[in-house]
C-alpha cells in the first residue's frame, strides 16, 4: 500500500495540482489579455486580484474535473508506457495535454455548446490549456521517475 502511495497517488495528485494551477492562471491570463485587446485598462493589482479569485473559486471546481481527466489520461500512458518505454516521457505528455483538451470538448457538449472555460474560447487559449494538462502529464513522469529511481542515482 506504501508503495501505490508513493509511486502513483501522490505523482498523480502533484500533476493535478501543477495542471490546474496553470491552467486557471493561464485561462485568467488570457481572459485579462482578451479585455485589453478591446480597450480595457487592467492594473496589475487587478490582474493579481482575478488571479487570486479564479484560482480559489474555478480552481476548487475544475480541480475535480482535471483529477477525473488525468486519472484516466496518466493511468493509461503509464499501461502503454511500459509496452513503449523510450517513449515514456512523450506518452505522458501527450496524455496530459490531450486530456484536458478532450475535457473541455466534452464540458462544452455538456453544457449546451458553451465553452465554459473562457480563456480556452481561442486557439491560443486551447493550445495554453494542453500545455497546462502536458505540464501536468510530465510532473507525473518525473516524480514516479524519482520514486522508481534507484537509490545509487541520487547519490
Amino acid at each position: 500500500m506504501k508503495s501505490w502511495l508513493k509511486n502513483y497517488l501522490w505523482p498523480l495528485l502533484a500533476a493535478i495540482a501543477v495542471a490546474t494551477l496553470t491552467s486557471v492562471v493561464l485561462q485568467t491570463q488570457r481572459v485579462i489579455s482578451m479585455l485589453q485587446q478591446v480597450g480595457a485598462d487592467v492594473p496589475i493589482t487587478q490582474r493579481l486580484s482575478m488571479t487570486g479569485y479564479d484560482l480559489q473559486h474555478l480552481g476548487s471546481t475544475f480541480v475535480i474535473f482535471v483529477a477525473i481527466a488525468l486519472l484516466v489520461a496518466l493511468t493509461i500512458a503509464l499501461l502503454v508506457s511500459r509496452k513503449f518505454p523510450r517513449q515514456s516521457i512523450l506518452l505522458h505528455i501527450v496524455a496530459g495535454a490531450s486530456s484536458i483538451c478532450l475535457l473541455l470538448y466534452l464540458m462544452q457538449m455538456v453544457f449546451f455548446g458553451l465553452p465554459l472555460i473562457a480563456g480556452a474560447r481561442d486557439a491560443l487559449g486551447m493550445v495554453g490549456q494542453m500545455l497546462a494538462g502536458g505540464l501536468g502529464g510530465y510532473v507525473f513522469y518525473r516524480l514516479r521517475r524519482t520514486y522508481l529511481a534507484p537509490a545509487s542515482i541520487h547519490n
